[in-house]
C-alpha cells in the first residue's frame, strides 16, 4: 500500500464519520489499491449510521432522495435569515435625481425629476427658490438619492458651479455626476415622455409639457439611467407623474432635524420611527415622504382620516389587512422585469426573471384575497372604496390565469427555503410537457444529482452540504476543528469555531457539470418566461394601479396603527389652532411618568404667542409638540390628545438651536438672524413659525432680548399678517 493511502486509511480511522466521506471521494479519485470491501471492513459502523435531516424541496426528495444539510447548520459565514418583507432602514434607496437650473429669465426657478429604480416611477416638479436652495434641498432630501445628474457648467477656470457645490457638500453621501448640458433638451423631453409614458397611469397635463425645465430635466435623467444601467425602456410602461409642490407643506432640512422628524441616531427616536408600522418598502416611502412634506390638499387629508377611522373602528378588517400585507412582495421590484429589458441576456438575468414571475403569481394570489376583505367590509371611507374598485381590474385575473397555465403551483408551496430548494424552485418552475428542450435540461439535472448521491454519502457528523457560492460540499462538525487533520485529498477547507467546510476535486467536477445543467435549464425557462412577459408588458398599467393600493393601505394600516396605540383623537380642519390636553408624541412614548398634557390657542385675534417659564420647565418640548401635531394631522393620523381643531398648513418654519455655523464662518448669533431674516421673507398667512429663544447666545440684557423678540414678534404679526383665513 502506498504511503499516501496509509495515511488516509489511518485518518479515517482516527475520526467518527469521515471514513464514509473518505472512501466515496478516494474511490472516485481512482486510488485503485484502496479496494471497497477493505474499507467497509474497516468502517462497518459507519456505513450503518442514520443520515442527516433532509433538506432538499419536496419534489425532489421524491425523484431523488438526495441528502442535504443547509448551510446555515454548518454555521458557513454566519449568515442571518429575514422575512422577505424585511426592510433595511438605514439603506439609502435607489433613486436618481437630475436637477435642471433656469437661466436668463428663468434664473431662481429649479425642476427636479426623480426616478425610483425598483418601482421605475417618474416623478417631475418644477417651482422657484432662493439662493440658499432651501425648497431644492428638501425636495432632494426626500427623494434620497444615491446619484445626482446636474448640467455641466464650468467658468474659465473650470471650477464647478454654486449650486453644485451646494449638493456635493449637502448630499456627500450621493454621487453628483455633471453632465453636458446638450442633454437637457426640453423637446427630447417631450419626446421620451410620450413615447414612454403610460397614459393610464400617467398624471400629466398639457401645461406640463410646457414646463421647459421639467422636459430638459426629465430628458436627462431618462438618457443617463439608460445609459448606466445599461438597459433599454419598452414603449409606454413608465408611470410619470409631476407633482406640484403647492400640494405640500414645505419644511428645511433644519427644521427637520429640529423637530425630530428623522432618526438622527438609533438611541434617539424620532416621529418617523414612533408612527412607522409599515410591512412594505413601498409603504414605507410614502410615510416618509408625507412626514418630511405633509400634504396640503384638504380633501386627501379628510380620505385619510375616514380612511383610518374604518381601520380603527373595524379591528378584524385591520387585523386582517395587516396580515395578508406582511406575506406580500413588493411590486415596485417586479415592475422592473416587466418595464425595461436587459442589453444581453445571460444565466443571472434568466433567473432573475424567473424568480419575479413567481413573486407577481404568490403577490397576485394575495392581491385577489385583499380585494376580497375589502369587498365584504362595511366601508365608510371613499379612499378605500376607491382601492378596492382599483383591485377589480379584469386585467389581474387576466395575469394570473396567463401564470396559472405555465407556473407549477407546487413549487411555491415547499415549506423548505434554503439554496438547494430555492434554486429548485427556479428550476421546476415552469410545468412539465411544455417545452421538451427544458424537459430534457430538467432531466439532465436530476441524473447529476442522482450520481453525486451515489457516490457521496452524508454519514454521522460528516454531511454534504450546498451553498451557491461554494456549490456541494462537505461539511465535518468536530469538537476541536482547529486542530484536526484532513487527508490531502480534501482542499479548500475552511475551519470554524464547530466545523471544518471542505471539498475535494471530483466534487469539483460534479459541481461544474451542476452548474452548467441549471444553465441549460434557465435558458430552456427563460423563453417561455420571455413569452409569458411579452403577453404581461401590455397590462402594465394594472400592475402600477395595484401597487399604489398595496402601498396606500399599508401606510394607511401604518397610521391605524399609530392611532389604537395610544390615546389618540381624529383632528378637524378649521382655520385656527385649537388642541385640548395636547401631548408630544415622542415624550408620551418614552416617558414612563405620567405626562403633564398642555392647551394650545390660536386664532385670528390670537395668533402671536410667548412662552415663558423658568429652565427644564418644557418650553422647547412644548413649541416642538405643537408643530408634530400640526403634521400627525395633515399626514391623515390621529393625534395624542383630546379635542383638536387644526388648519392645513401650507409652510413650518422652526428657529430652534444656537449652534454656529463652521462652513460659512457665522456665529451662533450670525446662524439665528440669517435663518430669521429666510422666514420673514418667506411665512405668509398660512405658515406656522416657532421661534425658540431668540439671541440666546448673546451676552445681552434681559430687557434687549425681549425687545428683539417683541420687534421680530410685531413684524410677523402686523406685516405679514399671518391669520388663517
Amino acid at each position: 500500500m502506498q504511503p499516501e493511502n496509509a495515511i488516509l486509511q489511518s485518518t479515517a480511522e482516527s475520526f467518527v464519520g469521515l471514513g464514509e466521506v473518505v472512501k466515496s471521494a478516494s474511490a472516485l479519485e481512482s486510488l485503485d489499491d484502496i479496494d471497497r470491501g477493505q474499507v467497509q471492513q474497516h468502517f462497518p459502523n459507519q456505513l450503518q449510521g442514520q443520515s442527516v435531516q433532509n433538506h432538499c424541496q419536496v419534489f425532489v426528495e421524491k425523484k431523488m432522495n438526495l441528502t442535504l444539510t443547509p448551510i446555515s447548520s454548518a454555521r458557513e459565514g454566519g449568515a442571518v435569515t429575514t422575512n422577505n418583507n424585511t426592510i433595511n432602514r438605514s439603506a439609502r434607496s435607489n433613486a436618481f435625481v437630475a436637477v435642471a437650473e433656469g437661466r436668463d429669465q428663468s434664473k431662481g426657478s429649479f425642476a427636479v425629476a426623480v426616478m425610483h429604480l425598483r418601482s421605475l416611477q417618474i416623478e417631475l416638479c418644477q417651482f422657484v427658490d432662493s439662493a440658499e436652495f432651501t425648497r431644492l434641498k428638501a425636495r432632494i432630501q426626500v427623494a434620497d438619492p444615491q446619484e445626482i445628474i446636474l448640467a455641466e457648467s464650468c467658468n474659465e477656470k473650470g471650477s464647478s458651479t454654486v449650486l453644485a457645490d451646494a449638493l456635493r457638500t449637502h448630499f456627500n453621501w450621493a454621487n453628483l455626476s455633471l453632465v453636458h448640458r446638450r442633454y437637457f433638451n426640453a423637446a427630447q423631453g417631450v419626446q421620451l415622455i410620450e413615447h414612454l409614458g403610460n397614459k393610464e397611469v400617467s398624471h400629466l397635463n398639457s401645461s406640463v409639457f410646457e414646463k421647459d425645465l421639467c422636459m430638459s430635466a426629465c430628458a436627462a435623467l431618462l438618457k443617463f439611467v439608460e445609459h448606466i444601467q445599461n438597459v433599454c425602456f419598452y414603449a409606454h410602461s413608465l408611470q410619470i407623474n409631476y407633482c406640484p409642490i403647492e400640494d405640500c407643506c414645505i419644511m428645511d432640512i433644519g427644521s427637520w432635524q429640529n423637530l425630530e422628524l428623522m432618526e438622527q441616531s438609533k438611541n434617539k427616536p424620532s416621529l418617523l420611527s414612533l408612527i412607522n408600522f409599515t410591512l412594505t418598502s413601498n409603504g414605507f416611502r410614502m410615510l416618509r415622504s408625507n412626514v418630511l412634506q405633509p400634504c396640503a390638499n384638504e380633501a386627501s387629508i379628510r380620505q385619510r382620516r375616514e380612511a383610518v377611522t374604518d381601520l380603527v373602528q373595524d379591528q378584524h378588517l385591520f387585523e386582517k389587512l395587516r396580515q395578508l400585507l406582511s406575506r406580500m412582495h413588493d411590486l415596485d421590484g417586479l415592475l422592473t422585469v416587466y418595464v425595461q429589458t436587459p442589453k444581453e441576456t445571460t444565466v443571472q438575468t434568466a433567473e432573475n426573471l424567473i424568480k419575479q414571475l413567481l413573486r407577481l403569481y404568490q403577490t397576485l394570489s394575495m392581491v385577489q384575497s385583499l380585494h376580497n376583505i375589502l369587498k365584504e367590509a362595511e366601508l365608510d371611507s371613499q379612499l378605500l372604496k376607491d382601492k378596492r374598485e382599483s383591485l377589480a381590474d379584469p386585467r389581474l385575473t387576466q395575469i394570473i390565469d396567463l401564470l396559472e397555465e405555465h407556473i407549477d403551483p407546487c413549487v411555491l408551496k415547499a415549506a423548505k427555503k434554503n439554496s438547494i430548494a430555492l434554486r429548485n424552485q427556479k428550476c421546476y418552475a415552469i410545468k412539465n410537457k411544455i417545452s421538451v428542450k427544458l424537459d430534457l435540461a430538467r432531466r439532465t439535472y436530476e441524473e447529476l444529482l442522482n450520481d453525486i448521491r451515489e457516490n457521496f454519502s452524508s454519514k454521522d457528523n460528516v454531511r454534504i452540504a450546498f451553498s451557491i457560492s461554494r456549490g456541494f460540499h462537505f461539511v465535518w462538525v468536530c469538537r476541536d476543528p482547529l486542530r484536526a487533520i484532513l487527508p490531502p485529498i480534501f482542499i479548500r477547507e475552511v475551519r470554524n469555531r464547530a466545523s471544518i467546510t471542505f471539498t475535494s476535486r471530483n466534487m469539483i467536477r460534479y459541481n461544474d457539470r451542476v452548474e452548467q445543467a441549471v444553465a441549460e435549464v434557465m435558458i430552456a425557462t427563460n423563453v417561455i418566461a420571455l413569452d409569458i412577459l411579452e403577453q404581461i408588458r401590455p397590462l402594465v398599467a394594472c400592475l402600477y394601479r395595484a401597487m399604489d393600493t398595496i402601498s396606500t393601505i399599508d401606510f394607511v394600516c401604518s397610521l391605524a396603527m399609530y392611532s389604537v396605540s395610544a390615546e389618540t383623537v381624529c383632528p378637524i380642519t378649521g382655520n385656527q389652532i385649537v388642541i385640548q390636553k395636547g401631548c408630544h408624541p415622542l415624550l408620551n412614548l418614552k416617558s414612563s411618568r405620567e405626562v403633564v398634557a398642555n392647551d394650545t390657542y390660536l386664532t385670528v385675534d390670537a395668533r402671536f404667542a410667548i412662552i415663558t417659564g423658568p429652565n427644564m420647565t418644557g418650553k422647547s418640548t412644548y413649541l416642538k409638540q405643537v408643530c408634530q401635531l400640526c403634521i400627525l394631522s395633515q399626514i391623515g393620523c390621529f393625534i395624542p390628545a383630546e379635542f383638536a381643531i387644526i388648519p392645513v398648513l401650507r409652510q413650518i418654519f422652526s428657529r430652534i438651536g444656537h449652534n454656529d455655523c463652521l462652513e460659512k464662518n457665522q456665529s451662533a448669533f450670525a446662524v439665528e438672524m440669517t435663518e430669521m431674516a429666510s422666514i420673514l421673507q418667506y411665512a405668509d398667512e398660512q405658515s406656522l413659525v416657532v421661534i425658540d429663544e431668540l439671541a440666546r447666545s448673546e451676552n445681552i440684557s434681559l430687557s434687549h432680548a425681549q425687545d428683539n423678540i417683541w420687534s421680530v414678534g410685531r413684524f410677523l404679526a402686523h406685516l405679514l399678517r399671518m391669520v388663517w383665513k
